[in-house]
């Protein structure tokens, strides 16, 4: 992978927002994006979130230009970049965007503000003007004083905090990211993703992040895309996402720790798991699965002699004067908030409260509160 900057003597698409429409990308019999439908306010953050092979880089790259769409269209403020149904796509070099890939592609030969005002020059920017964004651009990224050193006499983290200056130096509308940080350590990588951020409100531009990481998203995004298979599962704001769950797998994807799922099936209007009741009355069919959804910090463990549903500690993480305790339910994982420590391999008894946050259908689709507490099905 390299890193793309694009910035022309034209100048770049005004970017008010960035608009999918019904989006689809197919490569021969396999659909790797579907009906991806949603629209980002000028000046998001938008982290595009999902397991491998979900769509999301197939997504930036429409985005950016680098691939077509199928069907659909990519609208940035009122102009139409790409139409998969007409087959119209402006250039890449013609979207006013920059992007940052997951290597760093530096020129070895050049120095670090050489690197910087590389795209610049492209852009036919006189010198005092390329010299004057270079150092604004170095200076915000906190490595000015490495202008004059050359890519190999750098660090990882240096080099890629170069790279990312050289995209944004031309003031692109749009900036895109894929996994930018894939290469870095644990600890780099938390200092830079908060530099990504401050990067990102001085700039103002609109920018779309790819990560499988689902704390990077969080502590970055002021929205979130969640893709499952080619397709959105879920779109909004973090907290949106973790206080309201739409899906099951949403539930169960996002979240430090995620939300605990608990599987049960209906038996006489109650969803029951081995013979605990975990919600009631529910007007749903006999027999049906079903899913209750539980916050991780609501839950509490009683002794082995004692009433709730058995599990058996795996780990116990200390986090911030708690601890992360991730136990086995039957053949699930599952992970709880605790204030106390328990021991690998300790036997506990799983005490849920009375209601669940949630209740998920068999296809994983959250019914609404309505559901509970005997509302209407």
């Amino acid at each position: 992978m390299t890193l793309l900057t694009t910035h022309t003597q034209t100048p770049p698409v005004t970017a008010s927002a960035i608009t999918l429409e019904g989006l689809g990308k197919s490569f021969a019999d396999t659909e790797a994006v579907a009906d991806l439908n949603l629209s980002l306010p000028a000046g998001s953050f938008l982290v595009l979130l999902g397991p491998s092979g979900c769509g999301k880089t197939t997504t930036l790259r429409m985005i950016a230009g680098l691939e077509d769409p199928s069907r659909g269209r990519i609208t940035f403020g009122e102009k139409v970049v790409a139409d998969g149904d007409t087959g119209s796509s402006l250039p890449t070099e013609k979207r006013g965007i920059g992007m940052v890939f997951q290597s760093y592609a530096l020129w070895p030969h050049m120095t670090v503000r050489a690197n910087v005002e590389w795209p610049l020059k492209v852009g036919r920017w006189d010198t005092d003007r390329r010299r004057t964004r270079s150092e604004e651009v170095l200076s915000m990224l906190g490595i000015d004083h490495l202008a004059d050193r050359y890519p190999t006499q750098l660090s990882g983290g240096q080099q890629q905090r170069v790279a990312i200056a050289r995209t944004i130096a031309p003031s692109p509308s749009v900036v895109l990211f894929d996994e930018p940080l894939s290469n870095l350590d644990a600890r780099l990588r938390v200092d830079t993703r908060s530099e990504l951020v401050d990067v990102h409100r001085a700039s103002g531009a609109t920018s779309v992040y790819v990560t499988h990481d689902q704390i990077e998203a969080l502590a970055m995004a002021t929205h979130i895309a969640v893709l499952r298979d080619g397709r959105l599962e879920q779109f909004g704001t973090p907290d949106e996402l973790l206080t309201n769950p739409k899906t099951a797998f949403v539930a169960g994807f996002l979240g430090n720790p995620a939300a605990v799922l608990i599987d049960g099936t209906m038996q006489q209007k109650q969803l029951t798991v081995r013979d605990q009741v975990l919600a009631a009355p529910l007007t749903v069919k006999h027999g049906t699965p079903m899913t209750a959804m539980y916050r991780p910090d609501s839950i509490g463990f009683g002794t082995p002699d004692g009433i709730g549903l058995e599990i058996m500690v795996m780990e116990a993480t200390p986090a911030a004067g708690r601890y992360v305790i991730t136990a086995r339910l039957g053949k699930e994982r599952i992970s709880v908030v605790s204030t106390q420590r328990h021991a690998v391999g300790e036997q506990l008894k799983l005490l849920l409260p009375p209601e669940p946050a949630a209740v998920f259908d068999a296809d994983g689709q959250r019914w609404d509160t309505g559901h509970l507490s005997g509302g209407a099905a």
